[in-house]
């Protein structure tokens, strides 16, 4: 390495070869693989993949097609095209947030039919006499925050939305302050890697620890809501 002291342990090295012949190799280095990665593309697949996800970009923002509905298109594209194989898609399939998704999604469905959402409603409405509708708002943006850290960010907005529209409609506010109030919050899941789908990926091959994502979510998540909420109000007043 050109220009770089001597390896020392703790060192990350990126080796291209072939597969059969890695490991090998890496343990006749004395080397501990840390990660499995396919990072360099045949130049063609490279524009096949960009050209795939620009064009689902474009339908998706001039309202051609909803984004679901292109994205998926642009995946089965890239497959049919043999940007990546059937078994790599599979394999990229982050099937525990499949699952956890459909729970949360039984359990919001439950709570509306049960009317379980209007009970949590209306325990926060009690406190409303001391609390005015933009410290609420902000009250329902902070517990979307924590509860998108400790479950899938899709997932804590199916069990907060009916919980902010009860709440609004209790306090004669505005329902969509509250539930942009929800989706900023959901958005705002930088303390842990559990909330948004980018973070899972990268946690293991990255060697991250919890501890890391807290040292830059905080602040983040801070100037976040700190930016967000007089915009909120302003867009919506109460």
């Amino acid at each position: 390495m050109v220009g770089a002291g001597p390896m020392q342990a703790g060192d990350v090295l990126l080796v291209q070869g072939h597969h059969a012949d890695l490991r090998k190799k890496l343990e006749s280095l004395g080397l501990l693989p840390l990660a499995e990665r396919e990072i360099l593309l045949e130049p063609h697949h490279i524009v096949l993949g960009v050209g795939f996800f620009l064009a689902a970009s474009l339908t998706a923002s001039l309202g051609v097609l909803s984004v679901s509905v292109a994205m998926t298109g642009a995946a089965n594209a890239m497959v049919i095209g043999g940007v990546v194989s059937l078994r790599e898609a599979y394999a990229h399939i982050e099937w525990p947030i499949i699952v956890l998704f459909g729970a949360m999604s039984s359990m919001g469905a439950a709570m509306d039919e049960t009317d379980g959402d209007q009970l949590i409603a209306d325990q926060i409405l009690r406190v409303s006499a001391l609390a005015s509708p933009a410290a609420l708002m902000v009250v329902v943006l902070l517990v979307t925050v924590v509860l998108s850290s400790i479950v899938n960010n899709a997932a804590a907005v199916v069990l907060m939305a009916s919980i902010a529209v009860s709440v609004a409609r209790g306090l004669g506010a505005s329902i969509d302050l509250f539930l942009a109030a929800v989706a900023v919050g959901s958005a705002c899941a930088f303390l842990t890697p559990i909330g948004p789908e980018a973070n899972v990926p990268v946690f293991e091959p990255g060697g991250y620890e919890f501890s890391d994502y807290r040292r830059l979510g905080l602040p983040l998540t801070v100037l976040m809501i700190a930016i967000s909420v007089p915009l909120l109000l302003w867009l919506w007043p109460v």
